[in-house]
């Protein structure tokens, strides 16, 4: 399951932020909060991206360190249109 870098909305396994390359991810409970993908200019951010962040916390709020519901939840919301590009 993935779970989306709220900064610039690339979707990242979770094994892959857990276990393969945790280090290159800034993390805040279940929120990644910045990861390789992410632009160092934070004006290259969409503006949709923008608002895929503020959801994204919010969900991570609600969820945690849930690791596991998180991901499930934006795999739902994912599958709604809620999340897409």
């Amino acid at each position: 399951m993935d779970i989306y870098c709220s900064r610039c909305g690339e979707p990242w396994d979770i094994d892959t932020v857990l276990r393969e390359s945790p280090e290159e991810f800034e993390r805040m409970q279940s929120l990644i909060t910045r990861c390789p993908a992410c632009p160092e200019d934070p004006k290259q951010i969409s503006e949709k991206a923008k608002k895929r962040r503020a959801f994204l916390h919010v969900l991570s709020d609600v969820m945690g360190d849930d690791i596991d519901d998180f991901a499930s939840e934006c795999e739902n919301l994912e599958n709604s249109g809620i999340l897409d590009d």
